[in-house]
C-alpha cells in the first residue's frame, strides 16, 4: 500500500461533559478516543508525520495513520497525551501561539513536557485565522512568529503546520515551506501518499465510528466517496443562504 491517512481531531471531553458533544461535532468523548487508539493499536501503525511524510514503512500492516491534533485545547493534556503516551502512540499538536496559557488552552510546562515525551509540536499559526484572507506580509507573520515562538518556548524544531479552518492555497504553502516548515497540513477527505509535503487530513467527529475509522485508515475509497457526497450535501444549504 502506497497509501497513508492523516487523522485531526481537536477538543477531546471527559466522561462528565458528554451533554456537550451533541452541540459541537468535533468534539470526541473520551471513551470514544480511547476505542480509536484501541482499534489503531491493534490493527495499524501509527507513524509520525515526519516519517510517512519521508518515504514508504513497514508493509506489515493493514493501513498506516498520523495522529493530529488542532488548536492547543487543554484536552490536548489531560486526556490525549496520558492515552498515547501509555500506548507509546506518536501525534503531533498543532497549537495556536497566541492562546497559550489562556483559559481552556495549554500552557507551555505541559507543551514542553509533551514535547520531550516524544510528542510533536508544531504551528496553527500565531493567531486562528484563515489565512486566505490574508496578504502575503500578514501570511508571513503568522507564519513565522509561531515558529519561531515555539522553538524558544520549547527548544525544539517546529517541522510542520496545520492551516486554521483548512484554509489554503498552493501560494500558502510555498509560505509554509519558505519560512522554514517541511510539512504543510489542510483539511480534506483523501488520502497521501509516502513522499508528499503537503497532507491531506479526515476530520474526526464525536460519532466517527471505529468502524468508520478502520476505512479512512485502510483507505477505502467507499468511505471517501460517502463523505465528499455527505460534505455536498450539507454544503448546498448554506450556499442558497448566503445567496
Amino acid at each position: 500500500m502506497d497509501k497513508f491517512v492523516v487523522i485531526m481531531y481537536h477538543k477531546l471531553l471527559s466522561s462528565g461533559e458528554g451533554t456537550r458533544i451533541n452541540h459541537d461535532k468535533y468534539a470526541v468523548s473520551d471513551r470514544t478516543f480511547k476505542r480509536h487508539l484501541e482499534t489503531i493499536a491493534g490493527k495499524y501503525k501509527a507513524v509520525p508525520l515526519e516519517g510517512l511524510a519521508s518515504g514508504p514503512v513497514e508493509k506489515d500492516y493493514l493501513g498506516h495513520v498520523g495522529i493530529t491534533f488542532d488548536d492547543g485545547n487543554a484536552s490536548d493534556y489531560e486526556i490525549a497525551y496520558p492515552l498515547l503516551e501509555e500506548r507509546r502512540i506518536p501525534a503531533t499538536f498543532f497549537i495556536n501561539t497566541a492562546n497559550i496559557g489562556k483559559e481552556g488552552y495549554l500552557d507551555w510546562s505541559r507543551i514542553r513536557k509533551m514535547s520531550r515525551c516524544g510528542m510533536a509540536i508544531g504551528s496553527h499559526g500565531h493567531e486562528h485565522i484563515r489565512l486566505t484572507s490574508m496578504d502575503r506580509q500578514k501570511v508571513k507573520h503568522q507564519l513565522s512568529v509561531s515558529k519561531r515562538i515555539i522553538e524558544d518556548k520549547v527548544g525544539a524544531e517546529a517541522k510542520s503546520i496545520s492551516s486554521p479552518y483548512g484554509a489554503w492555497n498552493p501560494d500558502i504553502a510555498q509560505a509554509a515551506f519558505d519560512a522554514g516548515y517541511g510539512l504543510f497540513c489542510t483539511s480534506g477527505n483523501r488520502p497521501n501518499r509516502f513522499g508528499d509535503t503537503i497532507l491531506h487530513r479526515c476530520a474526526i467527529y464525536g460519532n466517527t465510528s471505529d468502524r468508520t475509522l478502520s476505512g479512512l485508515i485502510e483507505t477505502r475509497n467507499s468511505i471517501f466517496l460517502w463523505r465528499a457526497f455527505r460534505g455536498a450535501l450539507i454544503s448546498i444549504p448554506k450556499t442558497i443562504l448566503r445567496k
